[in-house]
Formats: structure tokens, sequence, C-alpha cells
């Protein structure tokens, strides 16, 4: 931990039981046919170059890393988890022919290019709140996306090209849709993180944009009829007044409500507390409001509501202010 590599590290043909490394910087650091490894974790650190061409690990985790060069990951396999959160990828990252089990880039930053070709999921992964500085240098191509989630990231200049697979039957139907529709079948995933009807409305509006400017209306006009029909069924089986009711109801018999697509609580606006840092909870109240602005009839957003549904109210947003400025309107 808190060691800085400042030359080549070489790992090649080694096996990790459970190799750990935080805080470090590498100049460059080579991982080439390291097999029967169970888990690597190289967390909070910054890597110049990494080749992990060939690999067979279990789990891999680079969680708040940054990688200035190019990352190899090509021709990899890994049957657990490979978390990539709030990375950030400078230069390019090969994913080609890459077997993964849950792969999670959630939060992360592509800024140049990054090939998924002939990349396998086989479980379900997340590109969820991803940003692309450069969407067109994003290749998907002979990929199977159907265990993909793409909540809230920007897909309509991402290069989608040829067989690349949408729903289990390429019928279009985004995994995001069915973990909408089937939420008992999905509950570990929803747990983990949310997604409504905006959410998934979002998606399609993407992909169909995405189509249609390369001209290739056939997907374009599947991933239309898509986001129409999730709308016709929702709207059947959620009465679109609710919003609108919310608006109007008194707060006591409001905040005994469950959340919905149309209602939210959180605890407060501004504050950090125990287990999440204070962006966190801003970048939340942002994600919300931006998923209520995708529904058709917009939402109620309720801040003073702890998790457990109990009254907190928010004097302690006022706390995070300066002894001058302590009031409700400078929360305002």
């Amino acid at each position: 931990n808190n060691t800085k590599f400042l030359g080549e590290a070489h790992f090649h043909n080694s096996k990790f039981k459970n190799g750990y490394f935080s805080n470090c910087l590498f100049d460059s650091v080579l991982l080439f046919n390291v097999t029967q490894s169970k888990r690597i974790s190289i967390i909070n650190s910054t890597i110049n170059e990494l080749d992990l061409h060939a690999a067979k690990v279990a789990s891999l985790q680079f969680w708040r890393s940054r990688f200035l060069k190019e990352a190899d990951f090509s021709s990899s396999e890994f049957s657990g988890t490979v978390d990539f959160r709030k990375c950030t990828f400078e230069d390019h990252i090969n994913f080609e022919n890459t077997v993964s089990g849950e792969v999670d880039f959630t939060e992360s930053l592509f800024k140049n290019s990054a090939h998924f070709i002939e990349s396998k999921f086989t479980k379900i992964s997340y590109f969820n709140y991803v940003k692309f500085n450069n969407p067109e240098d994003i290749i998907f191509q002979r990929t199977d996306v159907s265990n993909v989630s793409f909540v809230n990231t920007d897909l309509s200049h991402i290069n989608f090209l040829e067989n690349v697979k949408f729903g289990s039957d390429n019928d279009g139907e985004i995994l995001d849709e069915r973990r909408l529709r089937y939420s008992d079948k999905f509950d570990k995933e929803n747990k983990r993180s949310k997604v409504n009807v905006g959410n998934v409305l979002a998606v399609y509006r993407g992909l169909r944009k995405n189509y249609e400017s390369k001209l290739r209306y056939e997907e374009a006009r599947l991933f239309y009829y898509r986001e129409n029909t999730l709308k016709r069924d929702f709207d059947k089986k959620t009465p679109t007044s609710n919003a609108n009711e919310h608006y109007d109801m008194d707060l006591k018999k409001l905040i005994k409500l469950n959340e919905s697509n149309e209602l939210e609580f959180k605890p407060g606006l501004v504050l950090e507390d125990k287990t999440r840092p204070l962006n966190r909870i801003k970048i939340e109240i942002l994600q919300n409001v931006a998923s209520f602005m995708n529904m058709d009839y917009g939402g109620v957003l309720v801040l003073g509501i702890g998790n457990d549904g109990s009254v907190c109210g928010i004097d302690k947003d006022f706390k995070s202010f300066p002894a001058n400025r302590q009031n409700l309107d400078n929360w305002f």
C-alpha cells in the first residue's frame, strides 16, 4: 500500500490468492498470462500503463483508479466481478474478446476510446452514470449486451456496429426494462441501483437517436416501439394523475406513502453521513430530479425523511452552513 513502482512491474505467470494494492503508483504493470488467480485489487491508484492480456482471474477490482495510458484486458477471462467504479480512463481501453462475469463501470469517465468487440458479459453488468468524452470512439461490435444496464448513460452517439444484440431474442428489450417489469426476479439488482420508467425511456430514446443518426431505421423503429409500449403499459398500471395528486396532498398523509416512480424521500440535501460522502448525496438528489424530468408527469421529492421513513427534518442541513447563514432562506 502507498507504494510507487517507478519502473516496470512484471507479474508474468503469477498466481494471486488475494493481491491487494491500495493508493499506489504504477509506471507500468504487466500481468500477462496471470492465471488461476482468485482476486487482484488495485484500488485508488494511478496506473500509467496496464497489460492484463490473456489473464484468468476470478475477481478484479480497480475502484477509483486512474489509467493514464492504454489498459489492455483483451482475451482475458474473469469469472467473478470486475469493479471499475469511479475509474478514469485517459487513454484507450481494450476489452476485445474478453469474457467476464459482472462488470461494473458505474460513474466511470472515458476520455478517449474503448473497444468492446466480441466481449462477453455472462452476468448482469453496469454502465450506469458513465461519461464518454468521445462517444464516437466507443465501439460495441459482435457483442451481446442483453445483460448490460445503461441507466443514466447517454448512448446517442456510441458506435454500436454489426451484430450487437439487445434482448434475449434480439427483440430490443433492454435489461433495464426487464428489471422494471419483473422486479421480483431482479430484487438483488434493484436494491443495488434503482430503476424507474423515466430511466428506461431515456435509454430507449438514446438508442433510437443513435440508430436514426446512422440511417439504421429498422433498429431505430424497434427501440421506438419498445419505448411506446413501455409508456403505454406503465400508464395502464399506474394512473397518470398520481404525481399531480401528490402535489396537493397533505404532508402528513404524503410521508406515510411508500416510495414509487413519482415519489422519493431523502433525509437531506447537503449533509454527508457516515456511509456516503457529501458529493454522493448531492448527486443522488440530482439523479432523482433528472429521473422525474424524464417522466411524462413528473414526480415529488420530499427532503427531511429518513431512510426508515421517520421524520428527521433539515435542521442538520442548516448546521452545515456558516453560523450567520443557518436559516431557511440560505438553504433555499
